[in-house]
């Protein structure tokens, strides 16, 4: 299956409580050690001052309902992630 930033950008930029801001991160909790295969992808997206406790739960589950993939959410503080000047880096490893 392939997944695209732009498709998860599709879905958080317009979502309540989201800045422009978000990160996909591929690291090694995610990456199965025998087969080396993905199983999960981590998410961390950046909620505005006004965002409500509840934002990441309904943010996963309109990511799973749209994408059919799920989503280990991280939501951060406003001002948390880099801002994008030009293009956008939206997958990182760590």
């Amino acid at each position: 299956m392939n997944l695209f930033p732009s498709a998860v950008e599709d879905i958080c930029a317009p979502f309540p409580g989201l800045t422009n801001e978000y990160v996909l991160v591929i690291d090694d909790s995610m990456v199965d050690r025998q087969d080396r295969l993905l199983t999960g992808i981590k998410l961390r997206v950046e909620q505005t001052s006004e965002a409500d406790a509840g934002l990441g739960e309904r943010l996963a589950h309109r990511l799973r309902e749209k994408l059919h993939v799920r989503f280990h959410l991280e939501v951060v503080a406003p001002g948390t992630l880099p801002r994008t000047v030009h293009k956008a880096k939206r997958v990182i490893h760590e």
